[in-house]
């Protein structure tokens, strides 16, 4: 399963128990979240963030955006956008690469990523209650 970016700064946040990952298995992170989670600390000048998420991305394998993946993509932004329910790119990589990997979603955003076909979404809200 691949942790999506809402997923991940919710753990980073301290809004999940530390031990909700350690439950799952075959856990991965794909390289378009470390990317975004990068991003915002970088925007926002948080160099201890930035550490956080270096920390965290090495303690997981990181699925990268590869040929499979961009291949993906393009069908998912073509299906998308004949129905009129275009998402935001860095959503659709991650959903690219979680079907080429043949993973599933952990997720706070299964509005977004349920538009996907055949893509399994997990909402860790959901879950946990």
């Amino acid at each position: 399963m691949i942790l999506d970016t809402s997923f991940l700064i919710d753990y980073l946040k301290g809004k999940l128990h530390k031990g909700a990952i350690d439950k799952m298995e075959n856990v991965h992170i794909a390289a378009i979240s470390c990317m975004e989670l990068y991003f915002g600390a970088l925007r926002f000048g948080n160099k201890e963030e930035q550490e956080k998420i270096l920390l965290l991305s090495s303690s997981f394998a990181i699925l990268d955006f590869d040929i499979n993946a961009s291949l993906e993509a393009s069908k998912i932004m073509y299906d998308l956008e004949k129905k009129g329910s275009m998402i935001d790119l860095p959503d659709i990589m991650i959903a690219a690469i979680a079907k080429a990997n043949n993973q599933s979603i952990v997720t706070r955003n299964s509005k977004h990523f349920s538009r996907i076909e055949d893509l399994k979404v997990l909402d860790y809200q959901k879950l946990n209650n």
